[in-house]
């Protein structure tokens, strides 16, 4: 039987979907395979850098005279040609697959990573656990889902974070010292006890109704809240030593009844917060009333009163 090349080469857009390595020619179903020294499989041929396949999906060594056994000759010597001369995207590792699924997996293979600053990333993963907590609760929170949900590996969350809660302990950890920053730069803002009262109220409870869903889902976890409780309680003792200071200031108050006033008027605050995260009073209401009962409830106090502690 006589091999037509021309038809050959002439069908191969018409009879081609099977994939070589590095470069793929396909040739007419009419090719005489018996000269062709055809194999059973592109895998039996791996090591070849041009391969002719019929378009019953019969690979053969071009180990004759044609011109694909010229071409192989000079892509051997030059590397192969590349497999956008036909429309065809390299195939490796997608032999057997339809054009559309290997062009598909190709172009995901090829995807960049963004590369992020160190700190830039560890607050986007931060960000994302703070976002799964809010929308679908604490449970939602893993490696696994953070890395697919922002296109990263499972490795690189665990180099920022160790554990899990490690993770979730950095999250409350940056929430307080959020809160303890902003309420620091309020207090020296202030230009009164009553004006310091009612700035750092009114952030507290607006931070309150900002994330306090996200703050109570943390500290319901006992490990988070194992991990947190030296700094909790480091960031309680400061705040009490800062009011104790401003209300002795203020009122002239003894030591011990300054430090009892802070723990009951903190009592008082958190108490607020509730109220706002419920919807049962709003951040401003909530804010003058607290600062109408800090504020008179200190003027009215008799620092002489003897105080049994």
């Amino acid at each position: 039987m006589a091999i037509d090349h021309g038809r050959a080469h002439a069908e191969r857009a018409q009879d081609g979907v099977v994939k070589g390595l590095g470069f793929v020619e396909v040739v007419g179903a009419d090719h005489d395979v018996r000269k062709h020294r055809c194999v059973p499989s592109l895998e039996a041929q791996p090591d070849i850098g041009w391969l002719s396949v019929r378009a019953d999906g019969v690979a053969c060594s071009t180990g004759h005279g044609c011109a694909a056994s010229q071409e192989l000759r000079r892509t051997r010597q030059k590397g192969p040609r590349p497999a956008r001369r036909l429309g065809l995207r390299p195939s490796h590792g997608t032999v057997g697959l339809p054009r559309r699924s290997a062009s598909r997996l190709t172009s995901t293979s090829a995807r960049k990573r963004i590369r992020l600053a160190p700190e830039t990333r560890r607050t986007q993963i931060l960000d994302e656990s703070a976002r799964l907590i809010l929308e679908e609760g604490l449970h939602a929170v893993s490696m696994e889902r953070i890395a697919r949900d922002l296109r990263i590996s499972k490795g690189l969350v665990y180099r920022y974070f160790p554990t899990r809660d490690a993770l979730l302990a950095a999250l409350m950890h940056r929430e307080q010292t959020e809160l303890r920053d902003r309420g620091m730069a309020s207090a020296l803002q202030a230009v009164s006890f009553a004006d310091l009262i009612r700035q750092t109220t009114r952030l507290y409870l607006q931070h309150t109704l900002d994330r306090g869903a996200l703050i109570a889902a943390l500290l319901a976890d006992p490990s988070v809240a194992r991990l947190m409780e030296e700094d909790s309680r480091s960031d309680r003792e400061q705040t009490i030593r800062y009011f104790v200071r401003a209300i002795r200031r203020e009122f002239q108050l003894p030591l011990p009844l300054a430090i009892a006033v802070v723990d009951l008027l903190s009592a008082l605050t958190d108490q607020a917060g509730r109220l706002v995260a419920q919807g049962q009073v709003d951040v401003d209401s909530a804010t003058e009333m607290c600062v109408e009962l800090i504020t008179g409830g200190l003027s009215a106090l008799d620092g002489d009163r003897p105080l049994k502690l």
